[in-house]
């Protein structure tokens, strides 16, 4: 199938956080995004993420995979330098993380 233009990401990076479900938003998106010729980048909270990866790169998707956790500022830097030791530069991100458990203590004393 043709693209238009516009659909066509050969050349792109894509930074999707949040991919580590093989279910979830953030790993759908990274299908997409490659499946329209993105390099992907994705992150998730556990090592489950490089499972993530190998499903990408069966269907020939340009794919990494990064552990991350993002709460803080310094925990988004930290992956900032990761992708930098890797020579990774996203020109599109997927801003997916932020997933949150609330349980009852908590929403009684907030």
């Amino acid at each position: 199938m043709t693209l238009p233009a516009a659909w066509n990401l050969t050349g792109h990076t894509a930074l999707v956080t949040g991919a580590g479900s093989p279910t979830g938003i953030g790993f759908a998106s990274a299908r997409s995004l490659g499946h329209l010729g993105a390099a992907v980048a994705i992150t998730g909270t556990t090592a489950r993420i490089h499972d993530r990866v190998d499903e990408l790169r069966e269907l020939g998707i340009n794919a990494r995979g990064f552990v991350a956790r993002l709460e803080t500022a310094a925990l988004a830097g930290e992956l900032g330098a990761a992708l930098a030791v890797a020579s990774v530069v996203p020109n599109i991100l997927v801003n997916n993380a932020g997933m949150v458990a609330v349980d009852d203590a908590e929403m009684l004393s907030g």
